[in-house]
């Protein structure tokens, strides 16, 4: 039988996470997909690729952040050259998530590893849709274009983030048995 480890179920989780807001704005709910979404879906598909290791609120506070940082970046109109959309959202998760893993001393480093995620999946988006983008619509629609741009985004943000997992899993040495970070 065929086992899939944590790192790939949050990589595949993120990049479904990314196929179904790209599904949703597709569907007439952007705004709403848009804003609150993006984070929801993240933090719901970490949560279920490594139940163990994150807080059930881990959904809940990734949602919620990604609204706070959606709202300060239409509001400041703070967007570095190239770094799109995604940027003030995710860090603003990041920063919000890093308040629940067990530890933020040892946890610090999440959150310029999920900037630089941020960054990748813009990018990636951006070299997905140029790729994709056209094929796709002409022959399956821009549902389809969409989902691909967001899905390959996605999983670069999770493959980045993804690969900081074996870091973040790791228990400090007075962690009890099966401590889960955020709940002491």
């Amino acid at each position: 039988m065929l086992r899939i480890g944590p790192t790939v179920r949050w990589i595949v989780a993120t990049a479904l996470a990314g196929v179904v807001v790209s599904l949703a704005e597709a569907a007439g709910v952007r705004s709403s997909a848009t804003l609150l979404l993006p984070g929801l879906a993240m933090g719901l598909a970490q949560r279920i690729a490594v139940p163990t290791r994150i807080p059930p609120v881990w959904t809940l506070f990734s949602g919620l952040a990604w609204v706070a940082g959606a709202l300060l970046d239409a509001t400041t109109g703070f967007r570095p050259a190239g770094a799109g959309l995604w940027l003030l959202p995710t860090a603003t998760m990041a920063l919000w998530q890093l308040f629940l893993l067990n530890d933020a001393r040892r946890a610090w480093p999440w959150l310029p590893v999920s900037l630089v995620a941020a960054l990748a999946l813009q990018l990636t988006a951006q070299g997905a849709c140029a790729i994709g983008c056209a094929p796709l619509t002409a022959r399956l629609g821009p549902v389809a274009a969409t989902a691909w741009t967001y899905g390959a985004g996605f999983a670069a943000y999770g493959a980045i983030t993804g690969a900081a997992l074996p870091w973040l899993a790791r228990r400090a040495p007075d962690d009890p048995p099966h401590a889960t970070p955020g709940r002491g």
